[in-house]
């Protein structure tokens, strides 16, 4: 595997605001109205029930515990009682800030950028040692009057801030077996396992799974359910597999060689297409169902069942078909609603290592790419299910090109057998080393079937891999490595754009009145307007129009389509540029701008038919692309054909010939049934805008827009859980059409994209990978692009203890009382952070014992434990000592941090602070 140098990332500070909030509060306020004399507030947190001793700048209200709402970044006092022990009260005094509308707690304030929220974790201060060394001993902090308790005078506080905070101690990687990459293949070699856009399982090899899956010419995707009506098994090959299992997802399909279901109504057939057809045909008064200018309509349909006696059954592709896509064919669907999140469709994406395929209680094994150990050839064979794999597993070598992977018969006379040598856990891997020399391009298949040792599986249509000719050293797994080519293909947007004088109506609860064509001229001009839809290509009709032939024709109540394919803004790209150094962008706005609408109808058939044209042709031309049709309407067919499903049938056609899809957006008048027929037969997704007096269809327009562009053009690449990867060590390469090789470098967001490159969604949790508009563009407007993305495994934690000892000071006639602690966690997943006090009349702690007082958890909002509360912070040491070893002159504090039970999670202790009194003595 090809060594990767570790980058890191800088990370932004933590910043603490309560400092200038107090300055703030001073000046605004004052002492007489609860304002803190210190503005060291370091670990403050949130009251229980504070009492508002003050107001800052408003919003509010003068007097306490008011729920209405305030002023954006307002400030008040307030304060919280922590009693009375040992004869002493103490309180705290704060401040309160206003965070979208509502009081903060008391003494807790926002980090900068307005959120509340806990640091990065940071490297370990010198002295850091492997778990299981002594803990890591810290110089005491000094103590000092406490700044926020006037309730009692001899208060002390200790406040020890770690130099960078302390993590637990890294050990490594978190996985252990050996690997190459799928880039040690030639080509030729990878696309034997690897065909994209995949349909199921096994057209993905090389432990990889197959991710949102295409879905063939099925009226949806099959990812999608569609209680309403079934699939039907003609449309997929992995469609096919699940009507099998389950009939019950499936429509009846009749007639597959005719150009519809012959269950369904839709436009005429020939009869020569199906002996049912001919059949129906024939029969008297059904003649019209095979005529040029008929259709086949219901009564053609229920034909096929007294004539045919063929039964006619919808079907309804139920939630549970669509799990069985995974569970019958291998395929992961993405996460219903996922929108821009889905991820390319129909990509092979390696496992991660720790993943668990879902829907599978049992063994699912996969092969990796072989590699070249120190002792020999290694084979990585990975366990993707729940249940721990056996030792003893059979493996089959075959030579090179043996026959197609996945083979339906693996069982071939002239392979070579070896064996797994000790059982796989679920999510992991085992470097296989007893299979000896296996480069030379041979074919292995993991756990062949009727071969001693074979063991039963979920999937065993994806166990299939071809080692290199001369296989490349080991590196550790990769627990991100993805790679997109089949989804950058460059997009070019058909728009066929209504301009009927429906168009003209107002929205008189806008601003101005705007009518519903000047809302989407301005959403297609912000739209193309826009840096991120540089690189496409942009083609534009408007109907009813008579500008360059008339759409349809004659016009205006004809219904000849042949101009409609005739475009008022010919076919040209989109630049990084704006109008009018940008000629696309100037020519689709002054389009936009000349075409008002008039008196007209709703040719739907016909306009539909024309931009399909046009586009089918460009896609046939231009078979490398992507070519889409958007269809954008305000209203129900009211000229030409009106059938539905005779225009749904048009966008069928065009995707399951050519594979171009059709959107559709409807505003105000049209139907959501009447869109989602033509969208989804035609491979595409239907958005309905409003269209009420006070809706924005400006808005809603431009965000169908954006989405349908999100889907088209993935240069924003979803990414699994943080956990599973190290995001610091995350690398872009992108390789153009001719084979030369770049890294793309990480910019801090889309501000800094003038030169190029990628950002995260979210530094500090990152759900997205984004290119910059002109990496964008640079990428899909070169035929053959790839773009990989590699990040290693996160590293394993080892626990680790700090600890710091304190001697109180206190004046004659005066002895000692620990009181409070708070304190400053970051605790992701399951690790935590475990508090144990001693306290000792001397400062060897000899026989003292240990008391556990806090642990700071996730699952249980104890990460943050402030001065301010809640319950039950601050830790009240008084209590939990008792008398005498709350009165002790010294303390010993221990912190123990605990990575997750994982290991891949570090838990990091930022900060605590330690109070303690000097009452009179008795």
């Amino acid at each position: 595997m090809q060594s990767r140098s570790m980058r890191r990332r800088a990370r932004p500070d933590r910043t603490r605001n309560v400092f200038k909030l107090f300055t703030m509060c001073l000046a605004l306020a004052g002492p007489a109205l609860g304002c803190a004399q210190e503005t060291d507030t370091e670990g403050l947190g949130a009251p229980q029930e504070p009492e508002v001793t003050g107001v800052g700048d408003g919003g509010g209200g003068a007097t306490g515990g008011e729920a209405g709402p305030c002023e954006e970044g307002a400030l008040r006092g307030c304060k919280v009682d922590h009693g009375t022990h040992g004869g002493v009260h103490s309180c705290f005094e704060g401040v309160q800030v206003c965070v979208d509308g509502e009081w903060s707690t008391c003494g807790e304030a926002p980090d900068e950028g307005g959120e509340m929220g806990a640091v990065d974790p940071a490297p370990p201060p010198p002295g850091g040692g492997a778990g299981g060394a002594g803990p890591v001993v810290l110089a005491a902090a000094g103590a000092a009057a406490c700044a926020d308790n006037a309730c009692d005078p001899s208060c002390q506080e200790l406040d020890q801030v770690p130099p960078g905070g302390v993590t637990a101690t890294p050990a490594g990687s978190s996985f252990d077996w050996q690997s190459g990459s799928l880039g040690d293949l030639p080509g030729g070699l990878a696309q034997k396992g690897e065909q994209e856009p995949c349909d199921e399982g096994s057209d993905c090899q090389f432990d990889q799974a197959c991710s949102n899956p295409a879905s063939g010419t099925c009226a949806h995707s099959k990812c999608q359910a569609s209680p309403a009506k079934g699939l039907t098994a003609g449309c997929d090959p992995c469609v096919a597999k699940v009507c099998a299992a389950d009939p019950s997802c499936c429509e009846s399909l009749v007639g597959p060689a005719c150009n519809h279901n012959l269950c369904a109504t839709g436009g005429p057939v020939k009869a020569s297409c199906d002996p049912c057809a001919a059949a129906i045909c024939q029969k008297p008064g059904l003649s019209h169902c095979c005529a040029q200018n008929g259709s086949w309509d219901a009564s053609c349909a229920l034909a096929v069942g007294s004539v045919c006696g063929k039964a006619c059954d919808a079907g309804s592709w139920t939630q549970s078909c669509v799990d069985k896509v995974t569970i019958v064919c291998g395929a992961l669907c993405p996460a219903p609603g996922c929108g821009a999140d889905c991820g390319a469709e129909g990509q092979c994406t390696p496992w991660a290592p720790g993943e668990i395929g879902p829907f599978c209680p049992g063994v699912d094994l996969t092969a990796g790419i072989a590699c070249a150990g120190p002792s020999g050839v290694v084979l990585p064979v990975c366990n993707h299910g729940a249940t721990t794999a056996p030792a003893g597993v059979p493996i089959a070598v075959y030579p090179a090109n043996a026959g197609k992977i996945p083979s339906p018969s693996p069982g071939a006379p002239n392979a070579s057998y070896c064996f797994t040598t000790a059982p796989i856990p679920p999510g992991q891997c085992a470097s296989v080393t007893s299979c000896g020399n296996v480069s030379g391009n041979k074919e292995i298949m993991v756990n062949p079937p009727g071969v001693p040792g074979n063991v039963s599986e979920c999937h065993v249509d994806n166990n299939w891999t071809i080692s290199p000719s001369t296989p490349a050293p080991c590196g550790a797994p990769a627990c991100l490595s993805l790679s997109s080519k089949t989804a950058l293909k460059k997009v070019h947007l058909f728009f066929g754009v209504d301009r009927s004088s429906s168009m003209l109506t107002q929205s008189w609860g806008l601003p101005g009145q705007p009518t519903r064509w000047k809302q989407l001229t301005d959403a297609i001009g912000a739209f193309v307007t826009d840096p991120k839809s540089a690189g496409l290509g942009v083609w534009m009709r408007f109907w009813p129009y008579d500008v360059g032939g008339a759409c349809p024709s004659p016009y205006s109540w004809g219904c000849n389509a042949t101009h409609c394919q005739s475009p008022n803004v010919p076919m040209g790209d989109l630049t990084s540029q704006s109008a009018p150094a940008d000629a696309q962008e100037q020519a689709v706005l002054a389009a936009l701008a000349q075409a008002t609408p008039t008196t007209g109808q709703t040719p739907l058939y016909p306009a539909l038919s024309g931009v399909l044209s046009a586009a089918t042709a460009y896609q046939s031309a231009h078979p490398d692309d992507a070519a889409v049709v958007i269809l954008v309407t305000d209203g129900e067919p009211t000229q030409c054909n009106t059938n539905v499903s005779d225009i749904a049938a048009l966008a069928q056609a065009a995707y399951s010939t050519t594979g171009v899809r059709t959107y559709a957006i409807g505003i105000a008048d049209v139907s959501e049934a009447t869109i989602a027929s033509i969208a989804n037969a035609g491979g595409g997704e239907p958005f309905l805008v409003g269209g009420g007096a006070a809706t924005p269809v400006a808005a809603q327009v431009l965000s169908a827009l954006q989405e349908i562009r999100a889907e088209l053009v993935p240069c924003s690449f979803a990414l699994p859980d943080p956990s599973l990867y190290d995001a610091l060590s995350m690398a872009v390469t992108l390789t153009s059409g001719a084979g030369v090789a770049q890294s793309v470098g990480e910019v801090s967001g889309p501000a800094a994209c003038a030169p190029g490159g990628w950002y995260f969604d979210d530094v500090g949790s990152p759900a997205r990978l984004i290119l910059c508009p002109s990496t964008c563009s640079a990428v899909t407007t070169d035929a053959g692009a790839e773009v990989s993305i590699h990040a290693d495994c996160p590293a394993s934690y080892l626990p680790i203890t700090v600890e710091a000892s304190y001697e109180a000071s206190c004046p004659a006639g005066t002895h000692v009382l620990w009181s409070h602690l708070a304190y400053d966690t970051t605790t992701p997943a399951d690790s935590k952070v475990i508090f144990r006090v001693a306290t000792s009349a001397t400062s060897s702690f000899s026989g003292a014992a240990e008391h556990v007082v806090a642990t700071a958890q996730q699952s249980t909002g104890t990460s943050f434990c402030g001065m301010g509360g809640p319950a039950p912070c601050p830790i009240d040491l008084a209590a939990q000592l008792d008398l005498p070893e709350a009165g002790q002159g010294h303390l010993r504090l221990r912190a123990e941090l605990l990575p997750s039970s994982a290991g891949t999670s570090t838990p990091a202790l930022h900060s605590w602070k330690l109070t303690y009194s000097c009452p009179d003595a008795e």
